[in-house]
């Protein structure tokens, strides 16, 4: 039920208190978006709902991280740029309970296209990577936030190549970040994009230490994918993506593959089957965990490119 506006790169957090789903911003043939919505999920029908939120939302902009914060119930966004020739390193944040937008810091790491996850264990925010402007040079560093202030973290072992638009999660039960994807400005001009698979265990013990995941099969090269974590079976969800930016190579993904965190393992679909029924093939899509259906929540994206289309579906991942 209800109406939402089409968007592709939605800012999409899942509030588990209350089984509410929230999608602020995007982008969308009309320009940016600077708007707040509820996916409300009653037993009986789920329903949109724009929010009429207070306080100062994060302007107009490209390129930003976002991460839902649940032991604060806030969804922040951090960084991106408004124009090529600067970067951003404030913080906002947006408390479910109040509906309020708000400042939370200014001097955290100045870039766009990061990518951010949600360490439940630690209750910290992580950053990865992303490019610095205006040279558009990607970086590797990892950095932490508590809610107020950002730390760069010291690490350890040979650490992933530079990257931006890749993706980046948590898994809670063995204490590890994971980066996959993405791709390296400059010096890839086509952004073909990775399908390298990177493993940060050992917070809450020592140093943080870096290691490649080389197991095979691993998802096809791409940028711009969605990724969820389904807690009731230890495992994460990808879906979509873009595998080149440009020219005739330009191809967007539209496979689903799910990531095994106890055996480091990729496999196309639940058990190695591919979904019988998927979204259209998309890039810069919000992926969530859905309370009610305890599974995968898809919503929006950008289509073909050249085509100045974005989506307003919203998808459920059901298994194959």
């Amino acid at each position: 039920m209800g109406s939402i506006t089409d968007r592709g790169q939605p800012v999409v957090g899942t509030d588990a208190a209350s089984g509410s789903i929230f999608v602020f911003g995007g982008a969308s043939s009309a320009g940016f978006l600077s708007d707040t919505w509820k996916l409300s999920v009653p037993q009986t029908q789920l329903t949109w709902s724009q929010v009429l939120a207070s306080g100062t939302p994060p302007p107009q902009r490209s390129g930003f991280a976002t991460v839902f914060d649940s032991a604060r119930r806030k969804l922040y966004v951090h960084g991106g740029y408004v124009d090529a020739a600067s970067g951003d390193g404030t913080t906002w944040a947006f408390d479910v309970a109040t509906t309020t937008w708000s400042v939370v810091s200014t001097s955290g790491p100045a870039r766009s296209y990061a990518a951010m996850a949600f360490d439940p264990t630690r209750n910290v925010a992580l950053l990865f990577g992303g490019r610095i402007q205006p040279n558009d040079i990607d970086q590797n560093d990892v950095w932490q936030f508590n809610g107020t202030s950002w730390t760069q973290l010291t690490v350890s072992g040979t650490p992933p190549p530079a990257r931006e638009d890749h993706s980046a999660f948590f898994d809670p039960v063995g204490n590890t970040l994971f980066i996959f994807g993405g791709f390296v400005s400059p010096g890839d001009p086509d952004a073909n994009g990775r399908s390298d698979t990177w493993a940060l265990s050992g917070f809450g013990g020592g140093t943080p230490t870096w290691q490649q995941v080389s197991a095979a099969p691993v998802p096809p090269a791409r940028w711009g994918a969605g990724v969820a974590y389904d807690p009731d079976r230890r495992l994460f969800v990808l879906f979509g993506g873009a595998g080149a930016r440009f020219g005739a190579n330009a191809v967007l993904r539209g496979d689903t593959w799910t990531f095994n965190p106890a055996t480091l393992s990729w496999r196309e679909g639940l058990n190695g089957q591919p979904p019988l029924t998927s979204p259209s093939a998309r890039y810069k899509l919000g992926l969530t965990w859905s309370p009610l259906h305890q599974r995968v929540l898809l919503f929006g994206g950008f289509g073909p490119f050249g085509s100045n289309m974005s989506y307003s579906d919203t998808w459920v991942y059901g298994g194959p």
